[in-house]
């Protein structure tokens, strides 16, 4: 009954993998860690193999998979390149950047919220 169900599963996901890449460019993966890849959508392969799924040079456990989605950007891009605010503080000379777990977030930042330090100085910002 397993395998039935993984087999039909499998099915359905690569017809909607087919029928929405020619929409997107990407197609992201993101693993319950946060982590993750984009791979092209018009160039995306998938296959599954013993609990993993293998995308490009990545294999990713299947229980660690958190979602996967088409968009027209990769993970870990936004459209904001600097951000100052009106006294000064500047996301480019931030000493520390964090995310709302307390995890230290280095290179771009995606959508969400974010508490910046610089000194002794902290603020929150939002990225839409």
């Amino acid at each position: 009954m397993k395998k039935k169900r993984l087999i039909l599963s499998t099915m359905l996901l690569g017809a909607a993998l087919t029928a929405s890449a020619e929409d997107y460019a990407y197609l992201n993966i993101v693993k319950s860690d946060g982590t993750g890849i984009s791979l092209s959508a018009t160039e995306a392969t998938l296959t599954f193999s013993e609990g993993y799924l293998v995308a490009g040079n990545e294999r990713i456990l299947l229980s660690e998979l958190k979602k996967m989605q088409f968009s027209n950007a990769p993970i870990g891009t936004t459209a904001i390149s600097s951000l100052e605010t009106n006294d000064g503080f500047s996301l480019n000379d931030a000493d520390a950047i964090y995310d709302l777990k307390g995890r230290q977030i280095t290179g771009t930042l995606n959508k969400g919220m974010y508490i910046i330090k610089k000194g002794n100085t902290t603020k929150k910002i939002i990225i839409r």
